[in-house]
């Protein structure tokens, strides 16, 4: 995480004074200074290596989209704040936890994950931070971004202000660490208390029994819904910047809505995932389980053209993910299993809020599956796809045709209805294409076809700018 030197004047703000300081003055507080603000300048890739680290370490730490880009807040914050300490000798004990690591916290209590592994994510993302730090102060002090002026150089790398600068950074770091760590915690403890009160609680602890396979039948005694029956589950959520106080209503009738377009034949089994996300079940007689077309209840849940300019319904809001029709325990389980990855991929998607997507959409299972690893994916479809796959307007304009070309069995003529095309477009829309990629379509049919829908799905997340 090699940075950009820099060298600034002798009038600078310095780190408070420090016991083990004290020998060598102002200088040890230029050197923490200078790296602080090497470190920075790369705030977002530094915050998106310590995100990759802790995602690698704390399977509770993966999520969609929406989760991943609170947690990349969260470290982005802390980074932030223990640099800016560092700059300007902030005392770390008294320093609040920033907004968005605040937030995290409590979004970790609602999906009960353990305060353990907020505390060691903490410890994990320290140890990353000092790292780095100690790598920029040897190429700032010694290496290639060291003074030009030999006496400014020998003065830096005097042992003396190397360990006075590390003893700083290191006791500043812990004190934030263990300051930010009591204060979260007891955010996360307050609001797992909150919503463990609420009537939902219950109920998610049965729900979680259920598809963890522990004790099941009596957790559905406990739900009074049956098991044994056939049902679609679905995943129901509202964006980010939603006014919670009206989440809970306004999620509430989207459940219902949804339950009249699938035709459930009874009531839902529903549980509140967090403030803005609902998990949902709705039991199917055998008839509508067999014959449910996910592309007409996409079509009814996803709001009508907004003609006269008016802001959205409340419900219009709601995005929903489905998954497929599954019959007993198994099917229960993969059905939300299912919903849970189509809501992943609409996340990385970053479709409109109010849409509908559905794991029986063409592509979207095997993209699903792709998301877990999307600079391999991304390396993937660029050498796969070559310049179709460049992030403008034409490049897409023909990836589009190829998705529908194959989707319709190869045919120039089904094609083009679909696109609303005339045949010949399509036809010199396809040799275009095949000119690009230096081989005809059916050749390697199957990784285009892989690639195109990729693309389809997750759009400038693995296109090449």
């Amino acid at each position: 995480m090699a940075g950009v030197p820099i060298h600034g004047g002798s009038e600078r703000p310095h780190p408070g004074r420090d016991p083990y300081a004290d020998p060598v003055g102002d200088l040890v507080g230029d050197v923490v200074v200078d790296v602080a603000a090497n470190m920075e300048r790369d705030l977002d890739a530094n915050s998106a290596e310590v995100k990759k680290l802790l995602e690698s370490h704390f399977a509770e730490m993966r999520g969609d989209r929406h989760w991943a880009d609170l947690l990349r807040a969260s470290i982005s914050s802390n980074v932030e704040t223990v640099l800016h300490a560092l700059r300007h000798g902030i005392p770390a004990g008294g320093i609040a936890p920033p907004a968005a690591a605040a937030e995290f916290a409590r979004r970790m209590a609602q999906h009960e994950v353990p305060v353990e592994v907020l505390v060691r994510s903490y410890r994990m993302g320290l140890a990353a931070l000092q790292d780095d730090f100690l790598q920029r102060m040897t190429m700032l002090v010694t290496g290639p971004g060291a003074p030009v002026d030999p006496a400014e150089r020998d003065r830096r790398a005097d042992p003396a202000v190397i360990l006075a600068a590390v003893r700083h950074t290191l006791r500043l770091s812990y004190e934030y660490i263990d300051s930010i760590t009591e204060q979260l915690s007891g955010i996360y403890c307050e609001e797992r208390d909150r919503w463990r009160t609420g009537g939902n609680s219950q109920r998610v602890e049965q729900v979680r029994r259920v598809l963890d396979g522990n004790g099941e039948r009596d957790a559905a005694s406990h739900l009074r819904y049956d098991l044994d029956q056939a049902h679609i589950a679905a995943v129901l959520w509202l964006p980010e910047d939603s006014d919670r106080a009206d989440g809970a209503a306004t999620l509430e009738r989207a459940v219902r809505d949804l339950g009249v377009i699938v035709g459930a034949a009874s009531g839902p089994l529903a549980v509140t995932a967090d403030e803005l996300s609902v998990w949902a079940w709705y039991p199917l007689d055998h008839v509508t389980g067999m014959l449910l077309d996910g592309e007409r209840v996409r079509a009814a849940w996803d709001p009508a053209p907004d003609l006269a300019g008016r802001a959205p319904r409340p419900r219009e809001q709601v995005s929903v993910a489905l998954g497929t029709v599954g019959q007993g325990i198994d099917g229960f389980r993969r059905s939300h299993a299912h919903a849970m990855l189509a809501r992943s991929v609409a996340a990385l998607a970053d479709r409109p809020a109010g849409r509908a997507t559905g794991y029986d959409e063409p592509g979207l299972s095997a993209v699903a599956m792709l998301c877990t690893d999307m600079r391999a994916t991304s390396s993937w479809v660029a050498e796969t796809l070559g310049p179709l796959a460049d992030d403008d307007e034409s490049a897409a304009r023909l990836r589009e045709t190829i998705r529908m070309f194959y989707l319709h069995g190869a045919s120039h003529k089904s094609a083009a209805t679909a696109l609303h095309l005339h045949a010949n477009t399509v036809k010199y829309r396809i040799r275009r294409a095949e000119e690009m990629l230096g081989r005809p379509l059916q050749q390697n049919r199957s990784s285009i076809e892989l690639a195109v829908l990729i693309c389809y799905w997750l759009g400038s997340e693995v296109l090449t700018d």
